[in-house]
């Protein structure tokens, strides 16, 4: 992918942090020297491993009324949030975040999951798959009975690499059973019913929930022009920068989002997820579900454009086996804390990998991606 502006980082590894504690720091702390107002929300629902209170940080940089606005989310999963705080923590110390427009406002929402990151888990407190959240809980969407057959798949007793790789077999032949297209668009799609099962988005509104819906309502309700990026990682090649684009081809909003990140391809539906690696977009039947909803639900009569941004981190069937050992942690944590530390150490290698070859390709694309982004919104 190619953008307009092309900008070159380095010494990008100082900006990963080791934990929450610290990623907050530092985020705060350029926040802090950038002027910007910065809100701060704690969860009162939950606390980390020593009682401490834990928080989703926002800062608001340029005019809080402007008209065009970028949105940014970080850390819907809990896994993925530490690359996604040193995204945002290094767009706040570049040069960048000093010379944004005066007709645009930049909300960057910092560890919208605290607690999936202060426990290395991509579910939050309630174990709820917060990216399948937002839907309306009184009618949810139907489940696909996929699921039931997955979960059955997942339930083993002893964890292995063996174990785990025969899961990842056995979810790939129900493409024999089912499709390839109806397994894949139903693990895209999330289910409602089981809270044992993978991609379980909740029967109740979550706190983050919640909070998002209340910052977009007060930040981009009035905006004209809404650019949302939502950080992700796992889907794509090592260090691919795929953008997950919920918005019809014929819309005005995919139209703005292929001007601004200049989408080569466009794979219109989620049966090819698993080879999206030879593709530039994804293109998504809609937000239902995502943590990008808020945003549009918030917005009167604006143009919402942008998505998900998804980093390749490994291949997808290390992705598949990574959903599931993070599904079986969190059922068995309590029973296995023995064996968890190793766990989730390859969880955390799988979504944020401790190679500087990768976090340096992940700051500098994502860098390149603001600055296009805010070109966009200026020229708009």
């Amino acid at each position: 992918m190619t953008f307009r502006n092309e900008i070159k980082v380095q010494n990008s590894v100082i900006y990963f942090p080791d934990n929450y504690f610290e990623g907050r720091e530092r985020f705060r702390e350029a926040a802090t020297r950038l002027g910007g107002i910065l809100e701060t929300y704690q969860n009162p629902n939950i606390h980390g491993p020593g009682g401490e209170p834990l928080f989703v940080d926002v800062v608001i940089l340029g005019n809080p009324d402007a008209e065009k606005v970028l949105f940014n989310i970080g850390g819907v999963h809990g896994l993925e949030a530490p690359a996604a705080s040193a995204m945002q923590t290094y767009f706040l110390s570049s040069g960048l975040a000093t010379n944004i427009a005066p007709e645009i406002c930049v909300v960057l929402v910092h560890g919208i999951n605290p607690h999936g990151w202060v426990y290395s888990k991509q579910t939050n407190e309630n174990s709820f798959d917060l990216n399948r959240n937002f839907i309306d809980h009184a009618d949810p969407p139907i489940s696909d009975k996929i699921h039931e057959k997955i979960t059955e798949l997942i339930g083993f007793k002893n964890l292995s690499d063996e174990a785990l790789g025969a899961a990842w077999m056995k979810i790939q032949n129900l493409s024999d059973q089912f499709s390839k297209e109806r397994l894949l668009t139903a693990i895209s799609n999330g289910q409602y019913t089981d809270p044992k099962g993978i991609k379980y988005g909740g029967n109740m509104p979550a706190w983050s929930n919640l909070l998002l819906r209340d910052i977009a309502a007060r930040t981009v309700a009035n905006a004209n022009f809404i650019a949302l990026i939502d950080w992700h990682t796992g889907l794509g090649e090592f260090g691919e920068l795929i953008p997950v684009v919920p918005w019809g081809t014929s819309t005005e909003a995919f139209e703005i989002t292929n001007r601004m990140w200049g989408l080569e391809h466009d794979v219109s539906d989620s049966s090819t997820i698993d080879s999206v690696s030879a593709k530039s977009a994804v293109n998504v039947d809609s937000v239902s579900g995502m943590a990008i909803s808020a945003v549009r639900d918030a917005v009167k009569d604006g143009v919402v454009f942008g998505g998900v941004i998804e980093f390749g981190t490994v291949s997808f069937e290390l992705i598949v086996q990574a959903t599931v050992l993070d599904k079986w942690l969190d059922q068995h944590n309590s029973e296995n804390k023995h064996i968890s530390r190793e766990w989730i150490d390859q969880l955390r290698d799988w979504f944020c990998p401790n190679d500087p070859s990768w976090r340096e390709l992940v700051l500098e694309r994502a860098h390149n991606l603001y600055a296009s982004t805010l070109q966009e919104l200026q020229e708009l």
